[in-house]
């Protein structure tokens, strides 16, 4: 399985994801990265989906022959860590609802290895309010 993360996205806008963890300070060691399987190709900017600021976000390219979805999302952190869901902050700039997230899996590996779990399918509501998505049991990831 190619490196993927936590997040095989259904939609293609990310504006902010934080990972709910007891002891993440900070995200200035975390590294993300944003690719199309489909293409290979990866996304430059893949940062602002974890900056915390809302009118920040990822978007695919804007072409008439958009690349097929899913989008892959890695974040991998410093060092493994016990987490138990994430958040979702939706596009907050616009009218549109275009890219709004409805559904995504989560995966997680515990080192750098490409043993990923699936942690399971999540829907979210089609809003333009955050989400949050508590994980059933908390899972100790790298990425």
């Amino acid at each position: 399985m190619k490196k993927i993360l936590a997040l095989i996205l259904a939609l293609l806008m990310i504006p902010c994801i934080n990972v709910f963890a007891a002891d993440v300070q900070g995200k200035s060691d975390w590294k993300v990265e944003i690719t199309n399987p489909a293409t290979g190709e990866s996304y430059d900017k893949a940062g602002v989906i974890i900056d915390g600021k809302y009118d920040n976000f990822f978007h695919s390219p804007i072409v008439e022959n958009l690349p097929p979805l899913p989008y892959d999302i890695v974040i991998t952190l410093p060092v493994a860590t016990e987490i138990n869901g994430v958040r979702y902050s939706p596009r907050a700039t616009g009218s549109s609802d275009a890219g709004i997230w409805t559904r995504f899996d989560a995966y997680y590996t515990s080192d750098d290895s490409d043993n990923w779990v699936k942690i399971g399918t999540f829907d979210i509501a089609k809003s333009f309010d955050p989400s949050e998505v508590v994980f059933k049991e908390k899972v100790n990831a790298k990425k």
